[in-house]
C-alpha cells in the first residue's frame, strides 16, 4: 500500500473510489498495478506499448481527413501518432501527468488533457471522431461518456 499511497492525491482518490469496501491491501495493490506503473513508473509503460503494435485491421478502420479527433485514455501516443495524420487537429485525454508529458514531448502539435475517460471535460459532438486503444472496460457509463 506504500506505493498507492505515492499516488498523486486525485489520483488516488479516483481509484480508491471504485474499490469495494473491505479489500485486503494486496488485493487493491493487485487491481491497481496498472495505476501505478502509469502513474510511478511511465517509463515502463511506455517501453511495453512500444512493443504492442495496434491490430493493422484497427488502424485500416480508421478514416483519413478527419476535422478532430480525440484519443481516450492516450498514454504515451501509440493510437495518437496514427490520429496525427488523419485528422487536421487531435486532442489526447490522459489522466497520467508522466505519460502526458511523455505524449507532449513527442507530438506537440496535440492538445494533451489531463481527465478521465468517464468524465470527459468536452461538449457533445465536440469530435469528428472519438477513439480509445484499450483504455477501459466494459463499464456502461464509460460507453455512454465516449458516445455523447
Amino acid at each position: 500500500m506504500a506505493d498507492v499511497a505515492r499516488l498523486p492525491d486525485g489520483v488516488r482518490a479516483h481509484e480508491l473510489a471504485r474499490v469495494p469496501p473491505g479489500e485486503s491491501g494486496e488485493r487493491i495493490v493487485r487491481g491497481l498495478f496498472w495505476t501505478l506503473v502509469y502513474h510511478l513508473d511511465a517509463g515502463r509503460w511506455d517501453e511495453l506499448a512500444s512493443h504492442e503494435p495496434i491490430a493493422p485491421e484497427i488502424l485500416d478502420a480508421l478514416p483519413h481527413g478527419v476535422d478532430s479527433a480525440l484519443d481516450v485514455g492516450a498514454g504515451s501516443g501509440r493510437l495518437t501518432r496514427h490520429l496525427v495524420s488523419r485528422a487536421r487537429s487531435v486532442t489526447a485525454v490522459e489522466p497520467s501527468d508522466p505519460l502526458r508529458a511523455l505524449l507532449s514531448t513527442r507530438y506537440p502539435t496535440v492538445t494533451a488533457v489531463s481527465a478521465w475517460a468517464e468524465a470527459l471535460p468536452f461538449e457533445a459532438g465536440s469530435f469528428s471522431l472519438t477513439a480509445a486503444c484499450g483504455a477501459f472496460g466494459p463499464d456502461p457509463s464509460l460507453i455512454a461518456e465516449l458516445a455523447a
